[in-house]
């Protein structure tokens, strides 16, 4: 993964992209800026939100920004719910009991007591 440069911010990346990147046909309006992340290596990262056709011709090509080509790959959330500490539902959805995402307790994180030996992941449980 490359690093987005300095220069690159929410409002000028639409234009960048196009006038940078013409092979790819690109419109102004096909690219939706949404937010700039720095890793902890200080990668930074941008994250765009494009139509199916256009994330297609992004995932394949890679893009230009200034004097670097950037490799392209989909940002993706998972949900994980505050209660329980399963992934894909949250709260409301009423599945599972308390558990604590750190020791599997049946307690809250906030009532997490710091133990290096009895760190288990949830999400590996039957």
């Amino acid at each position: 993964m490359f690093n987005i440069p300095q220069d690159i911010t929410l409002e000028n990346v639409a234009e960048t992209l196009t006038i940078q990147n013409p092979e790819l046909d690109l419109k102004e309006e096909d690219v939706r800026a949404k937010f700039c992340y720095t890793t902890k290596g200080n990668t930074r990262h941008l994250v765009t939100e494009v139509e199916p056709g256009t994330r297609q011709k992004l995932m394949q090509a890679g893009i230009k920004l200034e004097w670097t080509i950037c490799s392209v790959d989909d940002y993706i959330v998972a949900r994980r719910s505050f209660h329980c500490s399963r992934h894909n539902h949250n709260f409301r959805d009423g599945k599972g009991k308390k558990t604590c995402p750190m020791c599997t307790g049946s307690h809250k994180l906030r009532e997490y007591i710091d133990s290096k030996t009895d760190h288990k992941y949830i999400n590996s449980l039957v």
